[in-house]
C-alpha cells in the first residue's frame, strides 16, 4: 500500500505529499497508508478534483 504524507507548515499551510516535506517551517506530518484505488485517484494520470482531496485530508487528520 502506498504511503501519503499530510504535512503542517508553521504558518499553518497543509499539503498533500507522497513523501515527508523537507521544507525548513515544518511544524508536524501525519502518514497514512491508502489503498490503491485511492492512491489511483491522486496520481497525475487521473483527475481529482479538489473537494476528493479535501476530504481525503480530513479523514486523516
Amino acid at each position: 500500500m502506498p504511503t501519503i504524507y499530510i504535512n503542517k507548515y508553521i504558518d499553518w499551510t497543509k499539503d498533500l505529499t507522497y513523501q515527508i516535506s523537507d521544507r525548513k517551517d515544518l511544524d508536524y506530518f501525519t502518514q497514512k497508508e491508502i489503498s490503491d484505488e485511492e492512491f489511483a485517484k491522486l496520481s497525475d494520470d487521473v483527475k481529482t478534483n479538489v473537494e476528493e482531496i479535501k476530504n481525503l485530508i480530513n479523514n486523516i487528520i
